[in-house]
């Protein structure tokens, strides 16, 4: 009967010690889950980082087209003024 209970109590042992290894696996996968979900969260940072940057990027572009065509409105204007000096001199002096 003692071999009975010393199996018995082999089994339970060994489910024992395949229970603290699975544990221990169970712990290092949460871990490394822990620190996979932490580059995650600094990868979706660097990429809201780049995004702004792209918008910026996009609306000083586009502020730049805007001032590009106020100056070239300007120079329409000044080309006027100038053609209508020229009119001015040449009626002048004939």
């Amino acid at each position: 009967m003692a071999d009975h209970f010393h199996d018995a109590f082999e089994a339970l042992r060994q489910t024992l010690d395949a229970l603290s290894r699975a544990h221990e696996g169970i712990v290092h996968a949460h871990e490394a889950l822990i620190r996979a979900n932490e580059g995650m969260v600094e990868a979706n940072e660097g990429i809201k980082r780049a995004v702004d940057a792209a918008l910026r990027a996009s609306d000083e572009h586009r502020d730049l087209r805007a001032e590009q065509e106020d100056l070239r409105e300007t120079v329409r204007r000044l080309e006027g003024l100038v053609m209508e000096l020229v009119e001015k001199l040449r009626d002048r002096d004939a």
